[in-house]
């Protein structure tokens, strides 16, 4: 409906050149030059209609200033007008366009009021030339108020525009509609249209949405005879009647209420409209057959019409690309929906942004690339869904926005509307610390209306923007008396915060948590503070999850941990925080003793936050010649960077380029490669000269044809995977499942069976084992044991894996392939409490060997490569492959199994970097074995049935 009204106005701005604006800026030459800076533009007189001072330039003899006044003013529908009007968008447009030429008119019809005070006509014409040259002066709305009694209706209409456009408060909405209706009762057709355009819902929240009496009035039109001043088919009126026409089809099409018959009709008229070569025909035939109005619902053949199209017009391309995308009349193409919706000349078509926002941001097509994707959103500037989805994504990138104005201007006109969505959007953003809506303090004001209805989530978010600033906890000012008409009294910010802590509301465990560590309305507590950031993090809170992090780190209320710091990092970056990818780069620099982390944390997502201008060092501001170019000159060297190798380290640069294909824009792959080692960029070189993208030998420049074959090379592959990053907590929607802050096993979802059962069950198979005096005794343990480890308890695991050589009890009851499973998981997950697992893991595989078992622990390590993400990483791999390289006979069953498995490239050595290298790219291109889970949901009803049994608790 609504793209029929975007195409109206657009086109009838086309249509009517503003020639009568081209003879008066004949006739007033050296009156004023153009000039497009509002600031230049000098101050107006605030009498009206009484003249104003005529400028210091010579003015223009009173007949030629006029004719000028006249063919650039003149006043539509208004029996007195003596030239072609001039309507108040074409006005508009001047104002947009052409500010030199509006100042010339006002200057020329200043100089003709002046020479005739007593004219009306030209009273109003200075009156409203004025206005759309920016003065909006009271004077200026009440002198309109004045013609508008006179029953002048372009003053009317005048008066409505200004009503809902500006919230200055001298025309209010209801009186601007007043207006609106008694400028269209007179006759004017502007004025007719734009209360159609209302009652359809632009501007929204002017009148309540009414399609049927706006297709009445639209036939009413498209049938009757115009009205107006001569001439009396002028090109708007012209145009007017063919939107009629279209809007008279369309609406039944478009809209609710309409009956059966209505509908008919119009599909009939849509297709005598498709038939005549009209473009619009076509479309609504496809709204037609899509959504079964006026006929049979038929996507394929909607589908088809589109498609036969050619799609020439930008609506119908992205019709036809939301189509593919769902899969609707035919099998879903998102790629070629890319295609369609990033043609430059569909930018303007209602709801092309988030379609096309959704896409970038998929990481299915492509890699994220959320700087097109916030200005496809921008330039969707008519919907509301593109609004609130902008809102979103610039509070979780903080990338700057092109025009961060119109967005708050659109949320706050959606606000207005009563649109509640819209009230917390613009408050999250305001609270994000994006760099252009950085401005928590305006947060109340924004959700004022909610609050004080008793709205929780509106008391709750005040709270956090009273405290979002570190000046505001200073502790001297809480030490000053009142509360101040801008800050919440402390009795409501206890009170609102200890109402969330009961309920567990992770927002109010944040501030609860924020309040208790600075010792703020609450006793100093950092126990207190780290155990609310832990329970705040387990319900999803971003902020908490870092200060979670950071408590581990510092031992802050809770005992040092640096496994723990990386999972809520993790759970963060999982969730998409900019500032825990940061963290976790920074960790990775450090990691060389613990081994904890992977290069896709350490290198990759470097590399995408430096692509898509993100976080800290890569923020716009800081490039070029800022912090992040610094940063850049040492970038992947020292640390864990060299344990790496230059062939992995080459692997994890290129796959950040396919996690933000943004990097690849040639001013910032430039410094980039410039920045890296001549070793890393030949392996880069020669990794894509072995897949065929460079076709000339490697030297290490990195030049043009290096560059475009990288970029080849990222096309090709696709997106990146989203990681399984190790260790990282289940974080529950509703209440918490599982034990808070432990390890997960590779691939195992959500916990199955309750943390106590376990916990019992565990209890039970050491007490036996303690208690034991016989072998039968004993055996009996293990196997309880070897229960919870199938399950995945880190416990069990690691008590059968560091006593797998020195018993030859737990041999007979564990395989080597279980072995091989615990070991790895033991080795990559370092659960709190175990040590020198690595030589436990040598020992454990010496006797496996000793045993003609390595075969079968192959077998089972290159499951568990299928299986658990963490393996995949080169970094993570290598480490464990060198930890096997002391165990005799290992490396050579991996070889000999990597050769069954029909793995090419393994070279000579089963734990070299060359190896891993072919192990992993094996890994990926079969996918998950899943033994793991298997074995896990195996073991879950055992483990239950163990504890529940009568001695499982004492």
């Amino acid at each position: 409906m609504l793209d029929v009204l975007v195409r109206a106005t657009f086109v009838v701005r086309a249509i009517f050149a503003p020639a009568a604006f081209a003879a008066m800026l004949a006739a007033t030459a050296g009156l004023a030059q153009a000039q497009t800076g509002e600031t230049s533009r000098p101050a107006a007189p605030t009498a009206i209609p009484l003249p104003g001072q005529v400028p210091q330039d010579e003015p223009p003899a009173p007949p030629v200033a006029a004719e000028a006044c006249d063919k650039g003013a003149a006043i539509p529908f208004d029996p007195r007008t003596i030239a072609a009007p001039v309507y108040q968008f074409q006005l508009e447009g001047q104002t947009l366009s052409a500010a030199g030429a509006l100042r010339a008119l006002v200057a020329a019809c200043r100089v003709a009021a002046e020479a005739s005070p007593d004219n009306p006509r030209v009273a109003y014409q200075l009156l409203r030339s004025r206005y759309f040259d920016g003065d909006r002066t009271p004077a200026v709305i009440e002198a309109a108020r004045r013609f508008a009694r006179d029953g002048v209706s372009d003053a009317h209409l005048l008066l409505f525009r200004h009503g809902t456009q500006t919230d200055d408060g001298t025309v209010t909405r209801s009186e601007a509609l007043e207006h609106l209706k008694a400028a269209a009762g007179l006759g004017n057709l502007e004025a007719e249209y734009a209360l159609i355009q209302a009652m359809l819902g632009r501007p929204r929240g002017v009148m309540p949405a009414d399609p049927q009496e706006a297709y009445r009035r639209a036939a009413a039109l498209a049938k009757g005879a115009l009205a107006g001043n001569a001439p009396q088919r002028d090109a708007f009126m012209t145009e007017l009647r063919d939107v009629m026409r279209h809007l008279v089809v369309s609406l039944p099409i478009e809209e609710e209420g309409f009956t059966d018959q209505e509908r008919k009709a119009a599909f009939a008229a849509a297709k005598a409209l498709q038939a005549s070569g009209d473009p619009a025909g076509t479309l609504l035939v496809a709204k037609a057959l899509r959504a079964g109005r006026g006929t049979e619902p038929n996507p394929a053949e909607a589908r088809r019409v589109l498609q036969a199209a050619g799609g020439e017009r930008k609506a119908e391309k992205v019709m036809l690309a939301e189509m593919l995308i769902k899969g609707e009349g035919g099998p879903a193409d998102p790629k070629r929906a890319l295609d369609l919706l990033r043609d430059p000349g569909t930018r303007t078509v209602l709801g092309r942004g988030p379609l096309l926002a959704d896409l970038l941001m998929a990481n299915t097509i492509t890699g994220p690339l959320p700087r097109e994707a916030i200005a496809a959103l921008e330039h969707d500037i008519l919907s509301d869904p593109a609004k609130l989805k902008l809102a979103a994504l610039a509070e979780a990138t903080r990338l700057r926005l092109e025009r961060p104005a119109q967005l708050d201007r659109n949320l706050q006109r959606m606000i207005g509307e009563g649109n509640r969505e819209a009230a917390f959007a613009l408050a999250r953003l305001l609270l994000s610390g994006h760099p252009q809506f950085d401005e928590p303090a305006r947060v109340r004001p924004v959700l004022a209306r909610y609050a004080t209805q008793g709205d929780y989530e509106a008391r709750i978010l005040s709270v956090a923007a009273q405290y979002a600033k570190d000046s505001d906890f200073d502790l001297r000012r809480f030490q000053t008396p009142g509360a101040g008409p801008s800050r919440i009294g402390d009795g409501d910010v206890h009170a609102w915060i200890d109402e969330g802590v009961a309920r567990n509301h992770p927002l109010a465990l944040l501030l609860f948590g924020k309040l208790s560590r600075r010792g703020i309305l609450y006793p100093q507590d950092d126990e207190a503070a780290t155990a609310a950031f832990i329970k705040a993090a387990e319900r999803g809170n971003i902020e908490a999850m870092l200060l979670a992090g950071e408590a581990y780190d510092d031992g802050k209320g809770i005992r040092k941990d640096k496994v723990q710091r990386l999972r809520w990092w993790r759970a963060a970056a999982k969730l998409g925080s900019i500032a825990a990818r940061e963290k976790l780069a920074n960790a990775f620099v450090f990691d060389s003793f613990d081994k904890l982390m992977t290069l896709r944390e350490g290198v990759t997502e470097v590399i995408a936050l430096y692509g898509n201008g993100q976080g800290y060092r890569f923020a716009d501001r800081s490039l070029p010649g800022g912090i992040g170019n610094v940063f850049l000159s040492s970038l992947f060297r020292g640390g864990r960077f060299q344990d790496a190798g230059n062939r992995a380290l080459a692997a994890a640069i290129m796959d950040g380029f396919r996690l933000a294909p943004a990097g690849l824009e040639e001013e910032k792959l430039v410094p980039l490669v410039k920045a890296l080692d001549d070793e890393v960029r030949v392996e880069i070189e020669r990794a894509l000269a072995r897949e065929g993208f460079l076709k000339r030998p490697s030297d290490g420049f990195f030049g043009p044809e290096a560059r475009e074959a990288l970029r080849a090379w990222t096309e090709a592959k696709g997106p990146l995977p989203d990681a399984t990053l190790p260790g990282a907590p289940q974080i529950a929607k509703a209440a918490p499942q599982g034990t808070p802050g432990t390890d997960t096993p590779p691939g195992a979802g959500s916990p199955e069976v309750a943390v106590e059962l376990v916990d019992a069950a565990r209890e039970r198979a050491f007490a036996v084992g303690n208690a034991a005096k016989s072998d039968r005794d004993k055996i009996a343990a293990i196997r309880m044991l070897n229960t919870l480890a199938r399950y995945g308890d880190h416990q069990a695991r690691w008590a059968l894996m560091k006593n797998y050589h020195q018993s030859k009890l737990i041999r007979g009851v564990v395989s080597g392939e279980e072995l091989m499973r615990y070991g790895i998981d033991i080795l990559v997950s370092k659960p709190r409490g175990v040590e020198k697992a690595e030589f436990e893991m040598i020992f454990s595989l010496t006797s496996l060997f000793q045993q003609r078992k390595a075969a079968a622990g192959a077998r089972a390590f290159f499951d568990a490569l299928r299986d658990d993400a963490r393996l995949q990483d080169a970094l993570v791999l290598n480490g464990l492959l060198k930890q096997f390289a002391f165990a005799p006979g290992i490396c050579d069953a991996l070889l000999a199994e990597a050769r069954k498995q029909g793995i090419r490239d393994a070279g000579g050595e089963g734990c070299e970097e060359q190896a891993g290298e072919a192990f992993i790219a094996f890994a990926k291109s079969k996918g998950p074995a899943g033994v793991e889970i298997a074995a896990r949901k195996a073991a879950a009803p055992e483990v239950r049935k163990l504890a529940e049994a009568p001695t499982a608790r004492r």
